[in-house]
């Protein structure tokens, strides 16, 4: 929808509705809200805002969020530098645990997570890797939250 939007208003109109899916509940619009957060494209830029967003389809099993969360703290940029956090949001992706947000864990994301969590894991001690493994056995997922008719909603708006 966004990537359709030419003219500013209709970027608005867009984002208005993304961020009512993800409030909603719909784990694409929260980790998208995230994104565009993050870039601050059509919305102010706030680090606490994108990872708030992107936190919760990444809690619930998204794959995708997930690796993006892993992404940011490999890199340091908008966050603090964290090898650990991100071998872990790595280590979780690659399970492929999806809860109800299917849509977003392809077998492209998880090999990607895979990939990036082995050549993560010389970065840190067997120490630390243990500990991590042990925090990414015990990982659970959150339950989702209902989409409150935001998808039907959407749909009926949208023909």
């Amino acid at each position: 929808m966004l990537a359709r939007a030419r003219d500013p208003a209709s970027r608005q109109v867009a984002i208005g509705w993304i961020h009512k899916a993800a409030e909603g509940g719909l784990a694409m619009a929260q980790d998208q809200l995230g994104t565009l957060h993050l870039q601050g494209r059509g919305v102010p830029q706030s680090t606490a805002r994108a990872l708030t967003w992107i936190r919760r389809p990444a809690h619930r099993g998204a794959s995708a969020a997930q690796l993006e969360l892993a992404d940011l703290y490999q890199a340091g940029v908008l966050v603090p530098l964290n090898l650990e956090k991100a071998y872990y949001w790595y280590r979780i992706a690659s399970l492929g645990q999806d809860g109800d947000v299917h849509i977003l864990n392809s077998e492209a994301v998880l090999a990607s997570a895979r990939m990036r969590a082995d050549r993560m894991a010389p970065m840190l001690s067997s120490a630390q890797r243990a500990a991590v493994m042990a925090r990414v056995v015990a990982w659970k997922l959150l339950p989702s939250t209902p989409y409150v008719g935001v998808v039907s909603h959407l749909a009926v708006t949208v023909r």
